[in-house]
């Protein structure tokens, strides 16, 4: 469950915006309460939102999604689930530009809720219910389409051992065919909270075990048949609870968990191990009491946190922090209104920031927050320069489009766009006009949907060069031009 600092009520009404707050993002709601969850990048150059709705389903609180398009602007929204407690905690986009959603349903902390989890198309209509339903409480927290089509979903369940909690694992075929079932047990009480894929397309799932009354770190590493690797726990202190709410593989193949700590007070923490579980990265951040929800990989090999902060007994604010590759703070900001602002998710998209959580309105419902922020955290309004795709050429081959950078000619620095339909490992490098290698612009794993890379232009004379993009299935080249 969810820390008790946070605990949520918070879920949505109309996809329009009803209240900007100081220049500090648009609120979107009606009726009711909603918040977002997740956020993550569509292959149009937009995002999609997931969170919780009390004001669109028929349950007391419903599943729902909101896809915004590459100028910010709504597209359409959905609730999702049955007449009883549904609550969300994952989206991934899919390579047909859908989506995949999952967490669980049932009567709120009876004990006895099934994993709950949905294919939706690019429109929001509903392709697959998967429903998981053994005896006790079964929680779907992570669902997530592989290279090759087939899928992988992660949870809980107090059905198959531990009655306290068992992390579960299941791979399907492309059908969402059952292939195999594993379960997971440290000891005593695990859960998963999220799941990453592997560069070898194995797994990592990170969720909590209960040591001496504590919850801890938990980490589980598998292979593609969901046999362990290694598994480990992790302590910022052993008198302390330790929570995780997300996990990510980073370009250096190692693996990146954000979450919270009762360490110092109340803290936010990241905690980046390397690929057989040796931590390489362990700092806290915090401005009063904090917590992490989700954090992102950034262009530059470091990363930014989001979760919140609350100083001296006041309201709670989104708390964002920037870190370098290394894990050293490079800026810290909060945002709100004083009214009770949390951020839960953040994506990057070119030099900005796109972040999500929940704010309250003039009648004190909690809506929907997204906000925008620059390359330093300051806020702005969304970059639409890369929106229009169709008005710029772009090369598309074995389901990769790489669009032309922009401005073209640069003079300082020019933007890159590609599109995955499937989660890859990516690599740009700068050509001279013979074909020669000048500099490696990105090399990454990269999950499927839009990305925008900046390049760095000022050390190149006047003159065409080609940028050149590589996955796992093709290699494209495209001219570019730098004039002085």
């Amino acid at each position: 469950m969810r820390t008790s600092l946070l605990i949520l009520t918070l879920l949505i009404g109309a996809a329009t915006p009803e209240i900007l707050l100081a220049q500090t993002g648009s609120l979107y709601g009606g009726t009711g309460n909603q918040y977002g969850y997740r956020v993550k990048s569509t292959r149009d150059g937009g995002f999609i939102v997931a969170g919780g709705t009390d004001a669109k389903g028929a349950g007391s609180t419903d599943y729902w999604v909101m896809r915004f398009d590459n100028h910010a602007q709504p597209l359409w929204d959905s609730a999702y689930g049955r007449v009883v407690y549904d609550n969300l905690w994952s989206i991934e986009p899919t390579s047909d530009n859908g989506a995949l959603i999952a967490g669980f349903s049932g009567i709120q902390n009876s004990g006895t809720e099934e994993a709950l989890m949905y294919k939706i198309d690019s429109v929001g209509r509903v392709v697959k219910k998967i429903e998981v339903d053994y005896s006790l409480a079964d929680h779907a927290h992570w669902f997530k389409q592989m290279n090759d089509g087939n899928y992988y979903w992660a949870g809980h369940t107090d059905s198959k051992g531990d009655p306290q909690g068992d992390m579960i694992l299941q791979k399907l075929d492309k059908s969402f065919n059952l292939v195999w079932e594993k379960t997971y047990d440290f000891g005593s009480s695990e859960h998963c909270h999220a799941g990453a894929i592997a560069h070898d397309n194995g797994c990592m799932l990170i969720g909590h075990t209960t040591i001496n009354s504590r919850e801890k770190f938990y980490a589980v590493r598998t292979d593609t048949l969901g046999k362990v690797m290694w598994q480990k726990s992790y302590s910022s202190d052993p008198s302390v609870h330790d929570s995780p709410y997300d996990v990510l593989a980073t370009i250096e193949g190692n693996f990146a968990f954000f979450g919270g700590s009762q360490f110092d007070s109340s803290t936010m923490w990241l905690l980046v191990v390397d690929s057989i579980g040796n931590p390489v990265i362990d700092k806290h951040f915090a401005i009063g009491q904090s917590f992490c929800w989700s954090g992102v990989q950034t262009s530059d090999s470091g990363f930014a946190l989001i979760g919140v902060s609350q100083k001296n007994g006041g309201n709670q604010k989104m708390y964002i922090v920037k870190t370098d590759k290394k894990g050293n703070r490079q800026w810290e900001k909060t945002y709100g209104n004083g009214a009770g602002d949390e951020a839960l998710s953040i994506i990057q998209r070119g030099n900005q920031y796109v972040a999500v959580g929940d704010g309250l309105d003039n009648q004190g419902n909690a809506d929907l927050w997204v906000i925008v922020m620059d390359s330093v955290g300051n806020l702005t309004t969304f970059d639409t320069s890369h929106a229009s795709v169709n008005s710029r050429s772009y090369s598309y081959e074995n389901g990769t489009r790489l669009d032309q950078n922009f401005p073209n000619p640069s003079n300082t620095s020019t933007t890159i766009g590609f599109t995955l339909t499937n989660n890859d490992r990516v690599a740009i490098n700068i050509l001279s006009a013979d074909g020669a290698l000048v500099f490696k612009a990105y090399e990454r794993s990269a999950e499927v949907g839009q990305h925008y890379i900046n390049v760095n232009t000022t050390n190149l004379a006047s003159g065409t060069y080609y940028y050149q993009l590589k996955t796992s299935a093709t290699t494209i080249t495209r001219p570019m031009m730098v004039v002085r």
